[in-house]
């Protein structure tokens, strides 16, 4: 038993190793170089390729390797990447970003465990984690879109399609409501968020693609204006509502926004089932500690802050959005991460 238990303990730690590989073989352009290549390359044409030392592109290069994540030839000189991996590499390298993210809030994040320490660390405090979310709604866009909201939710393509008032809210950068705009020209949508930045970047992405449907304001979800009441046929929220100190209160402003018998895709992470009943699942220990390093100190902002984090369970959840009014229509758990819920609510 106890050797069983030191393999897996350092099973993490090899993981991690490769994890890390791949995160810094992205950012240095290692894996763009790979993953494009018509024909397998020497480390020596690698580090031509990305004007990168061949001494340092040979090193992660053998991880890679060994890692069975790239393969190489007999000769072990020329390194590549099969046709049939490279979209689940180029999606996997987006995701273990987060490594090197966690390892630069590593310091802030400590501060927060102590008692005197502040309550949490906003996500502005280290942008790249906007970056990351960037890449990882660009990379999964249509297959999040397709799979997990427009074939999950009755009849949606065809009222998007007559026209109907649609609202994202806490966009971001707007990847899923410029998509969604160019897919369904007759529906008008209206995008929001608190971070100006994000906005800006958003509406100029959506001037060059000519969305005139598409509509960019800053709104607090809190506080949503008295234009917002029972305005919205329908209401996209992902991944927002576990990040905010006062949940409830953001449902319920979202109730009012929705015309009668008007829907909200709540799409959020979730856990099902007891601490104990969720041993051994890896999915949920990397929900767990990605809300450690991002979750919960972005929603830790007062001492009455409701700080959910990611790893909330489903059961609360729905009893938040039957307290916000809203009937549950559906609950719909991702084939591919049963962490993944959309909450799909009618008022």
């Amino acid at each position: 038993m106890e050797d069983t238990y030191a393999e897996r303990l350092r099973g993490f730690f090899n993981a991690g190793c490769a994890t890390t590989a791949i995160a810094l073989a992205k950012d240095v352009g290692i894996l763009k170089i790979l993953l494009e290549a018509d024909v397998p390359l020497t480390s020596y044409e690698i580090s031509t390729c990305g004007s990168l030392k061949e001494r340092y592109c040979r090193e992660i290069l053998g991880a890679l390797v060994t890692a069975d994540v790239i393969e190489v030839d007999s000769t072990s000189r020329k390194y590549f990447v099969p046709v049939s991996n490279r979209k689940s590499l180029a999606g996997a390298a987006i995701s273990n970003r987060l490594m090197p993210y966690f390892g630069e809030k590593y310091a802030a994040i400590k501060d927060c465990f102590r008692e005197e320490g502040p309550a949490g660390v906003r996500y502005a405090a280290f942008p790249v984690a906007f970056d990351i979310m960037r890449e990882l709604r660009v990379f999964h866009q249509d297959t999040l879109l397709e799979e997990f909201v427009l074939d999950v939710v009755p009849g949606l393509p065809k009222r998007l399609d007559q026209g109907i008032m649609a609202a994202e809210l806490g966009c971001g950068y707007g990847i899923l409501a410029s998509n969604l705009a160019q897919r369904y020209p007759a529906t008008t949508f209206i995008a929001s968020d608190v971070v100006d930045e994000l906005l800006e970047t958003a509406r100029q992405a959506a001037s060059v693609k000519g969305l005139t449907n598409l509509y960019f304001e800053r709104q607090d979800i809190y506080d949503l204006p008295d234009t917002y009441m029972n305005k919205f046929d329908w209401i996209l929220v992902r991944d927002v509502i576990h990040d905010l100190p006062h949940p409830d209160r953001a449902l319920r402003a979202i109730y009012r926004s929705l015309k009668p018998g008007g829907e909200l895709s709540l799409l959020e992470k979730g856990v099902t089932g007891t601490l104990s009943e969720n041993v051994g699942n890896m999915g949920v220990c990397s929900l767990y500690t990605l809300s450690t390093f991002s979750c919960v100190p972005e929603s830790f902002q007062h001492p009455d802050s409701a700080a959910l984090g990611a790893a909330w369970n489903v059961c609360q959840a729905m009893e938040m959005i039957e307290r916000a009014g809203f009937t549950l229509v559906k609950e719909f758990h991702n084939e591919k991460n049963k962490q993944d819920v959309h909450y799909i609510c009618r008022k």
